[in-house]
């Protein structure tokens, strides 16, 4: 994987995407958590937690919740705002990446969220993440991840956009650009990132994502062969939906062991 998420675009993330509704995800995650779930469900692992703002608002339920992100930029944000939230005794932090982290612990839910999963664009990466996301929950413990939903990507490829935004006193201008590499199944995506005054570039950065997409089939084997059970795959937040051509969000639900006794609709026609 590229080396991404570092100072500035750390700095900004949570300003560039000011308008997600971390909200209405953490209730879908809760709906979902509430359907699914079996057993207790007190301990949470969040697996690419970024800047920590699902993990808070989380963490605000009473769950016990340890966020993983391998961006030591963005990990110092989650902290500080669990400091500012006075969440350290529900909230921890752990710098580790994805395919290869080791907590000693076990989780009831796993979660990944953000497209994290995308970024495994090779199998390899993408198996070691899941079977180290499996060793990390108890069996029958609940994975929840969302990701691009490829019929629909494919469908309505990406355009270029560009944003500008206030930081505190500096103004960011932010510019992002993807291009389909249908073989590869994944999705390139160039950004520029500028802080200006006036009409002078103070500093910038420019960052390159690779980022993979995924069909159904697809991932109901992946699942399978890391000992997961797929159990539902949605469309996200609207998880009362099935996914389609009309969005590039979905959502999965997989159970810990093969063996469990799930009733999945997810690839039933």
């Amino acid at each position: 994987m590229s080396t991404v998420f570092r100072d500035l675009y750390a700095a900004t993330y949570d300003q560039v995407y000011a308008a997600k509704d971390y909200v209405r995800e953490v209730d879908a995650v809760m709906q979902m958590v509430s359907e699914f779930a079996r057993g207790g469900t007190t301990r949470i692992l969040d697996v690419g937690c970024g800047t920590g703002r699902h993990a808070a608002l989380l963490a605000q339920k009473n769950f016990e919740v340890t966020g993983v992100d391998r961006s030591e930029e963005m990990l110092a944000r989650g902290k500080q705002r669990g400091e500012e939230l006075n969440l350290q005794s529900k909230l921890s932090f752990h710098h580790g990446d994805a395919r290869n982290f080791e907590l000693g612990n076990s989780f009831d839910i796993a979660l990944m969220m953000f497209n994290v999963l995308g970024y495994m664009v090779t199998n390899d990466d993408l198996m070691a993440t899941l079977r180290n996301v499996r060793h990390h929950l108890r069996e029958d413990g609940l994975f929840i991840f969302d990701m691009w939903y490829g019929p629909a990507l494919v469908s309505d490829p990406p355009a270029e956009t560009r944003q500008k935004f206030q930081v505190g006193e500096a103004t960011i201008v932010r510019t992002a650009s993807g291009q389909i590499r249908d073989h590869a199944q994944r999705c390139d995506i160039s950004i520029s990132l500028q802080e200006v005054e006036g009409e002078r570039i103070v500093q910038g950065a420019e960052e390159f994502h690779q980022v993979r997409y995924f069909f159904p089939l697809e991932i109901d084997l992946a699942l399978r062969a890391a000992d997961f059970q797929l159990v539902a795959i949605r469309r996200f937040p609207e998880i009362d939906k099935e996914p389609d051509l009309e969005t590039w969000g979905a959502v999965v639900i997989a159970a810990a062991g093969n063996s469990a006794d799930r009733s999945s609709q997810a690839l039933k026609s």
